[in-house]
């Protein structure tokens, strides 16, 4: 998947750029948009930036109020955070930010991904998966997402909470990768991996932001992370730049933090 001339170089820059961070709360404070002021597209392509943060589409069984597409500022805010910290070229799609809009459209997010078809997901090295309540997939989809995994691709899950819900989307993702990879390959992620300590140091792991507290679970392709999996809600963390939801900067700030360790995490192996 990742072994043409421009994922290489991209790998390269990506390695490099890390050692050159800003770091501090004072770098996520703010980014300037008019410094990232490019048109959306409802796909995106790495031969055009270095970073983009494609979002997988999915159907709950039963109607969620925090679908597949909730808060695509979120999103945004993450990858403005992360060309602060590492000096990339990333796109910034328009019409969203913070909690605003509620749920996205296509045009709201780099690019929208599903497990159907594996080809279209051959060309990101980095998905993103969030919501709430009961899913599933199908043979299919089980197929591609392992095809995936395998070929060197990058898959996050973080479970939305939204309204206090639990932990469903959680539990039934744990549960599917243990149907796809094995029953033991989901296990807890240590907290001395580098994940928790390449831009940013995290010697606890995992931060609490809301939800359920399980830790960071994933799949290891040999040595290498591939899924990481969470119920803290690390999502609705990066929309609350204006610290409306959860009161307090810190929830903000670390969820930006680990968001940008887990991105370049998966873009640099």
């Amino acid at each position: 998947m990742r072994t043409g001339r421009n994922t290489l170089s991209r790998r390269e820059f990506i390695r490099n750029a890390g050692a050159a961070v800003a770091g501090g709360a004072a770098a996520l404070a703010g980014p300037s948009a008019s410094a990232q002021d490019l048109r959306a597209r409802h796909a995106v392509s790495l031969e055009d930036y270095d970073v983009i943060i494609p979002r997988v589409r999915f159907e709950c069984r039963r109607p969620a109020t925090g679908p597949w597409n909730i808060y695509p500022g979120a999103d945004r805010n993450l990858l403005a955070a992360f060309t602060e910290a590492v000096r990339c070229k990333v796109q910034l799609c328009d019409g969203c930010r913070d909690d605003q809009p509620p749920l996205g459209r296509d045009r709201h997010f780099n690019a929208v991904v599903d497990f159907e078809s594996a080809e279209p997901l051959r060309q990101y090295p980095f998905v993103f998966m969030t919501g709430e309540n009961y899913f599933d997939f199908s043979d299919r989809c089980r197929q591609n997402l392992k095809r995936y995994i395998e070929e060197g691709g990058f898959l996050l899950i973080d479970d939305c909470c939204l309204n206090c819900t639990g932990d469903i989307l959680y539990q039934r993702a744990f549960r599917i990768l243990q149907e796809v990879f094995g029953r033991d390959a989901v296990r807890r992620i240590p907290i001395n991996h580098e994940v928790f300590h390449n831009l940013y140091d995290f010697p606890a792991g995992l931060p609490y932001i809301q939800g359920q507290d399980h830790g960071a679970h994933g799949v290891f392709v040999g040595d290498r992370l591939a899924v990481f999996l969470c119920a803290t809600d690390i999502h609705c963390g990066w929309a609350d730049r204006r610290h409306r939801m959860f009161g307090r900067s810190q929830a903000y700030f670390d969820s930006l933090k680990i968001g940008m360790n887990i991105l370049l995490y998966a873009l640099s192996h």
